[in-house]
């Protein structure tokens, strides 16, 4: 799963643009999007937040959203999108099933064994 995510073999279903934004409204935007995502059962997510090279001190917001991601309990994995996808100034998100997802694949998976 980790390994297809850095090679961003998902399909990304929405993204987010933190690019020039400060530290306290991507927070709250990040959160936000992420409680939106939950509710309509988006699994995976493109956040832009540039690479910080005009920025003093560089990349806070690139290391800041990684941290906030490592508090969200919805988040499985994220990574730096591939070269195609933006590079070091885009992060991939992984987020958990929701209850519909997981009940499809309990029924794909039943309908697999024998009886």
């Amino acid at each position: 799963m980790f390994r297809k995510l850095r090679l961003g073999q998902y399909q990304i279903e929405t993204s987010l643009d933190l690019q020039g934004m400060g530290l306290e409204p991507a927070r709250h935007r990040l959160l936000e999007v992420l409680g939106q995502c939950q509710q309509l059962e988006i699994r995976s997510l493109l956040i832009r937040h540039g690479r910080g090279l005009q920025s003093q001190p560089p990349a806070q917001l690139k290391s800041h959203v990684c941290h906030w991601l490592g508090l969200w309990p919805q988040v499985l994995a994220y990574h730096s999108a591939p070269r195609p996808l933006g590079g070091s100034g885009t992060t991939l998100v992984l987020l958990r099933k929701g209850q519909q997802d997981k009940q499809h694949t309990r029924e794909r998976i039943q309908k697999r064994l024998p009886e």
